[in-house]
């Protein structure tokens, strides 16, 4: 599992992002120590990596040099990425942005790679605004940037006490439930190439159905919904069976009928599309 350094964190001024990093190193201890040595390093643009060396060689420290060593670049321009072919970089057409204290929306590389790889970021807290856990950012789909797509939540530890609360906590903990397991790839589909199946559901619950898996096919991970399942309002599961080629048998128990639906991801193996699976109950489950 990668984590990303938040570029949008760091400061105009060399010297002040050098004094920022000074202040990082004992987030990223506690960091590594909360997540028993898994995490071995932060990925971050090519371009904001030098802006931290830069920062960090014009003061010539040597411990601070030796930092640098877990910041790890990418080359997002470079035909392939030699460095975490896992990720993504160029969002197959989507761009993620945010909205910042000052009211402007410029794009956040870093907090969409983490939305789109369940992962989080770390950052400096240079303004009261990177001081907050939690943030907001669009994704946008195609040419237009005009509306957003969907929205979603991205975490951004900038100091140690973020590490205790209890959404970093719970993130840690679901990764090391499936530590062994290579992080899945996003699907390169567009959502208009996804796969729908026709419908075989009473009228009234018809468009629910619609309505979900138009919800689902957005997600990164899924390809397509190849079938619907027969009918099961007795259950309470929302994941029923995960398959070893990457298929999902789900139920949507919340429904009259208790509709099912067959999901292709793009799980390989039955562990990877079971650590899927997880994500989407996360993600679409319905709790009564």
């Amino acid at each position: 599992m990668s984590v990303y350094f938040n570029e949008l964190t760091i400061d105009e001024i060399p010297q002040q992002t050098y004094q920022l990093l000074k202040d990082f190193r004992s987030v990223w201890s506690k960091f590594v120590s909360a997540t028993d040595k898994k995490i071995k390093d932060i990925v971050l643009p090519h371009s904001e990596w030098e802006k931290l060396w830069i920062a960090v060689s014009s003061n010539a420290d040597p411990a601070m040099m030796e930092f640098m060593r877990f910041f790890r670049p990418k080359f997002i321009e470079a035909p392939e990425d030699s460095f975490s072919p896992q990720v993504n970089d160029r969002f197959d057409g989507l761009e993620y942005r945010i909205k910042l204290e000052n009211g402007a929306k410029v794009e956040c590389r870093s907090l969409g790679w983490a939305s789109l790889n369940r992962s989080v970021t770390l950052g400096l807290q240079s303004s009261e605004f990177w001081g907050r856990l939690c943030y907001n950012i669009e994704c946008y789909e195609g040419e237009s940037l005009d509306y957003p797509t969907s929205e979603v939540t991205v975490l951004c530890i900038t100091k140690p006490s973020h590490i205790d609360d209890a959404k970093v906590k719970a993130w840690i903990t679901a990764n090391q439930e499936f530590a062994d397991v290579s992080a899945p790839v996003p699907t390169s589909l567009s959502f208009g190439a996804k796969k729908q199946p026709s419908f075989k559901v009473p009228h009234h619950e018809n468009e629910k159905l619609k309505d979900f898996c138009n919800k689902l096919v957005r997600y990164p991970y899924v390809v397509g919904v190849v079938d619907t399942l027969r009918f099961d309002s007795t259950t309470s599961r929302f994941i029923l069976r995960c398959y070893e080629d990457g298929t999902i048998d789900i139920r949507l128990h919340w429904t009259e009928t208790g509709c099912g639906l067959k999901v292709q991801t793009t799980g390989q193996g039955k562990r990877q599309t079971e650590l899927i699976g997880k994500w989407l109950q996360e993600e679409f489950d319905r709790r009564s």
